[in-house]
């Protein structure tokens, strides 16, 4: 059972399902004529396929599909409609609790409501400095 499972299993998967055409998408532009070549060149070389992937693939599609990664988390921090409809009701995701604290007390809910937004807003900050340095390639 997918819906309201207190794993949220059913929120991973309909973001899974959802977002991973914008992410080949965005890996598909990265490999152009240019990769193509050095795939054949490598290959000429004697590279096989999971050595070819490493070396030439995985370093041309390595900066966009971390920039895409990196949307598609900063717009599911901010979502709530797939956690309302799908998720489990507790613990509730940011977005739902900031949605609920202010249809539950609007003065003070709406204190709650911009402490958990800025919670997910610092969230994804967070998570585009380690995208970029994933980008860059750096393993620190």
């Amino acid at each position: 059972d997918l819906v309201r499972d207190p794993w949220g299993l059913g929120i991973v998967a309909v973001y899974a399902v959802k977002e991973a055409p914008f992410l080949v998408l965005l890996m598909l532009a990265a490999m152009g004529r240019a990769v193509h070549e050095r795939a054949e060149a490598a290959a000429t070389l004697g590279l096989g396929p999971i050595a070819l992937a490493r070396h030439v693939v995985w370093p041309a599609v390595r900066a966009p599909l971390a920039v895409g990664c990196l949307i598609v988390l900063a717009f599911v921090v901010g979502a709530f409609e797939v956690p309302l409809v799908v998720g489990p009701t507790d613990p509730p995701m940011l977005a739902t609790y900031a949605l609920d604290a202010v249809r539950v007390d609007l003065v003070g809910g709406q204190a709650r409501a911009a402490a958990a937004l800025l919670v997910a807003a610092l969230l994804s900050v967070a998570l585009a400095v380690a995208c970029v340095q994933v980008a860059r390639g750096r393993r620190d």
